[in-house]
Formats: structure tokens, sequence, C-alpha cells
């Protein structure tokens, strides 16, 4: 046990040398006039993280086509993103992603509208309220549609786009979730559909690597963030103590930045905001679950 320790701590002292090396030290300059005419397109962009990388594009001179399901709220994003850019540059595309096959046509119809793709940013969930997991027809049922949204809709969109990017020297951004590294409890529908965009994407990514593709592809795994969402999903839940309501939930402005920073200087991984706290928080999972699982039950214990 006491080798352990040491073992962790050296672990420790290792990851902060590396952090204040690469990370503070050698902090790379995102030049935002890169953003600057490009086309690109954005799923879940009538609210939320989605919302706030159309505001963010359109204010760096990018060009963008956003899609979801409601087209009231897709409008007036729309409408304010034409507003940033001083002209009319901007459209959006009503769609449900649950239709995979649709959402292969989004891709065909943005590519169409802008001319071509520089990138892609797959930003699209469904987010389940929490609940206990009891294999039940209905759990199946959520499971499934969870799976073909937060899942099956970015690879068909993701195959889809590789010919256009490839074309570009293009960016794909898929949004992803801590919950893709870390199990959190009565999210067991969510939880495995990141778990399955991080395996995918961390495949293909590697793949990439290997045939020195062209493609740069970013995978964000993000932790708490400022939207309506996460705070009627987290805070509603009859089990959850206050730590979560008191959690640091990041800026989604500074989250929309730091992805298009992280896609834009093509880097393979952003964790994201309190990156370090996140990382460590690996660490401990890794070496020590049961101060997780001490954590989740103070969380979520009734």
């Amino acid at each position: 046990m006491i080798g352990k320790v040491f073992f962790v701590i050296a672990v420790l002292i290792a990851s902060v040398g590396i952090y204040v090396r690469y990370i503070v030290l050698q902090e790379e300059f995102f030049d935002t006039d890169r953003l600057k005419g490009k086309r690109i397109l954005i799923t879940g962009g009538s609210s939320g993280i989605g919302e706030a990388l159309a505001y963010t594009c359109a204010k760096y001179g990018a060009q963008v086509v956003i899609t979801a399901r409601r087209e009231t709220l897709l409008q007036e994003v729309v409408s304010k993103c034409d507003k940033i850019s001083g002209r009319k540059l901007h459209s959006y595309i009503v769609a449900d992603m649950e239709n995979v096959t649709r959402s292969s046509a989004v891709v065909d119809n943005a590519k169409d509208r802008l001319g071509g793709l520089d990138y892609v940013i797959l930003n699209h969930a469904f987010i389940h309220d929490l609940f206990p997991w009891t294999g039940s027809d209905e759990d199946f049922d959520l499971l499934q549609r969870v799976y073909q949204i937060n899942f099956l809709s970015h690879v068909k969109m993701a195959a889809r786009s590789m010919t256009s990017l490839k074309q570009s020297h293009g960016r794909l951004i898929v949004i992803s979730s801590l919950g893709g590294k870390l199990p959190s409890p009565f999210m067991t529908p969510y939880i495995m559909s990141k778990f399955a965009l991080d395996g995918f994407f961390g495949s293909l990514n590697q793949q990439l690597m290997i045939e020195k593709s062209n493609i740069s592809l970013t995978v964000c795994n993000l932790g708490l963030v400022d939207t309506k969402r996460a705070h009627d999903v987290f805070e509603s839940f009859p089990g959850t103590k206050a730590g979560i309501a008191d959690a640091d939930y990041g800026d989604v402005y500074d989250v929309a930045y730091e992805i298009l920073k992280a896609g834009t200087l093509g880097k393979k991984r952003l964790i994201y905001p309190n990156e370090w706290t996140l990382k460590m928080l690996l660490i401990v999972d890794l070496f020590f679950p049961d101060l997780i699982d001490a954590s989740d039950r103070e969380l979520f214990g009734n």
C-alpha cells in the first residue's frame, strides 16, 4: 500500500511538471483571424454550448449553418449571428438527429449552402433527466434513443463530412463529456453514449494520425457548463445534495472559445473547464476509485 501511495505521488509530481512545462510555459497563441471566412456547421445550435459557438464564430468572421429541432430558437440564433456579423451570412436547418439518415442529409445541405465545409462541430446531445436504471422496457427504449442521437448520428455525420473536410484540410470537433471518461450515477444511457463517442473517435483519431490525414479531429471532454439544461438535470434530482448546485460551472462563452481554440490549433483532446481539477479526478479514479465512490455517495445519496 505504501509503495502504491508513493507511486501515485510520483505520478502527481510528474503531472504537475508536464502541466507547467507544456500548458503554462508553452501555451499556444490562438489567432482568431484564422476563423475569418471559415464555413462552419454546428449541430445542437439552438441553445447552450451550440448557441455560444454560433455567436463566437460569427464574431470572428466565420459563416455558420446551425441545426437543431426547434425552428423558432434557430431563427433567433441566426438573426443574432447576422447582427453580430453585420450582414446576412448565416442560416439554419431544422433536423431531428434521432433520424440517423436525416443527419447525413444535414451535412450535404450545409455543404451546398456554404460551398464546402471547413469545420464540422458535432455538439448535439440528448441529456435525459437523472433516474435509477432498472432494465425496464422504458429504460431500454430510452437507451436506444440516446444511442441513436448521441452516438450513431455523430458517426454518420462525421463519415459524411470526411470528403469535404479532406478537400479543405478541415477540422472535425466532437463535443463529448467528462462522462466519457468518468461514470456518474443515475445517467446510465447518457454515460454509455459518451464512452462510445470517446472510444470511436479516439480510435479514429489514431487512424488519421497513422494515415497522415489532413483532417484534424478534436474530442472535447467537458465538465459542468453553465447552461439551463445542465442546471435543470443536476439540480432537480431528489437525491442530489447542495454540492452540485454550488459546483463551479464553466462560463458557456469561455467554453465555446476554448473549443474553437483547441480545434483550430489541431489539439486531439480538450478537457475543460477546470482542466487541472478534472485531470486530477481521472488520476484519482485510476488509483483510488473508492474516493470517487465516496464522493458520489455524498452528492447523490439520500
